[in-house]
């Protein structure tokens, strides 16, 4: 299979979703640095990194609520409420996003203290528990299907 920049060299077919969606939490993460390192440049420079980090977030979100969250049951209760959970992270995450957009457009020094927290937790959890557990209750087509949805994602 085709390898993509994001997921480097890893082996697409053999590759479990915990792991595919801990690289692009990686890519996530590079991008949020990005963005801290660079407050004090220009507002071009800052807008520019800022929008590479918010268009990453709407891609895995999407990614994950289109592509992989039609996969999991309400009757497997512990999975359905720990994705019941992500989902208001998305929320919290895309308001603190449009919060610091805001700011942007007025020209207002921006503050991303907690949206780095907020993404930091939301990634801690998806890493520890969620995919592994979501890795576990697949089956082969679907898993599949999850990593065709992220390589045209990405």
């Amino acid at each position: 299979m085709k390898s993509y920049p994001v997921f480097g060299d890893m082996d697409m077919a053999d590759t479990t979703i915990a792991e595919l969606m801990v690289k692009d939490h990686e890519r996530i993460a590079k991008l949020l640095k990005d963005l801290t390192c660079c407050l004090d440049g220009t507002p071009e420079t800052v807008n520019k990194v800022f929008n590479n980090l918010r268009w990453d977030i709407e891609k895995h979100f999407v990614l994950e609520e289109k592509s992989i969250f039609i996969h999991i049951d309400s009757g497997d209760d512990d999975l359905f409420k720990k994705m019941q959970v992500l989902l208001k992270e998305h929320e919290r995450i895309k308001d603190l996003v449009r919060n610091v957009q805001v700011d942007l457009d007025n020209d207002r020094k921006i503050d991303v203290d907690e949206l780095v927290k907020s993404l930091e937790r939301h990634k801690n959890f998806e890493d520890s528990s969620f995919y592994p557990e979501l890795d576990k209750q697949l089956n082969d087509d679907q898993k599949r299907g999850i990593r065709g949805s992220m390589v045209s994602c990405v």
